[in-house]
């Protein structure tokens, strides 16, 4: 597991700021690689859906009481960012697991 965790902060320090890698960087990966960043980015993805519900759900709540069914405009507008932001997280983990199924030449990864 030490391996894996140097691996994954390399990974980090390599992608932190230039987000989804293209083509040409993926095919230099490892498929162990190409596989823990998918994870990375299929894990963010999730998460980023989990706290747009949550916004949605607190500021509704929070403001039901205040101006009723406006609440649900406050929270779903809110938490818009929050979703479009998931989506394109998991648009980069299905992006990096098409082109590890090209290279590897097999079927779907699952991670």
């Amino acid at each position: 597991t030490k391996s894996l965790i140097n691996k994954q902060a390399i990974l980090y320090e390599h992608f932190k700021m230039k987000g989804v890698p293209s083509d040409e960087e993926l095919s230099a990966m490892t498929h162990e690689e190409r596989v823990l960043l998918m994870k990375r980015f299929r894990g963010r993805g999730y998460g980023l859906f989990s706290a747009a519900f949550g916004t949605i759900a607190g500021l509704t709540g929070g403001l039901w009481s205040s101006i009723g069914w406006g609440a649900i405009g406050v929270g779903v507008g809110a938490s818009m960012g929050i979703l479009c932001a998931g989506r394109l997280s998991l648009s980069a983990a299905n992006k990096i697991n098409e082109v590890d199924m090209k290279i590897m030449g097999g079927g779907i990864v699952e991670a």
